[in-house]
């Protein structure tokens, strides 16, 4: 004959230790939380990307590394980079 499942676990664990169950406090209100504050301004440059809008494309590895290096050896951005190649593309075609 199998044992008998016990699907009431405080009350198996009553007979099982054989002392009832100490009474279970109702949990205490909370605390009344503190008025909401304003958030603070997320950290950024000033003016940084103002007035930009992103702009992405692909390129080969041969360029990325190219481009890589070049920011490296001229110690600027890629971007400051990438926006003067636009300026050039721009003065190519009469923009």
């Amino acid at each position: 004959m199998g044992r008998k499942r016990d699907t009431d676990i405080v009350g198996g664990l009553e007979k099982r230790l054989g002392s009832p169950s100490p009474p279970v406090a109702a949990p205490a209100a909370p605390d009344p939380a503190p008025a909401p504050q304003a958030a603070p301004a997320p950290l950024r440059k000033p003016g940084a990307r103002d007035g930009m809008k992103f702009v992405g494309f692909y390129t080969t590895e041969e360029q990325t590394e190219k481009l890589r290096v070049l920011a490296f050896e001229t110690r600027q951005e890629k971007q400051v980079l990438m926006r003067e190649a636009l300026d050039l593309l721009f003065m190519r075609y009469g923009q």
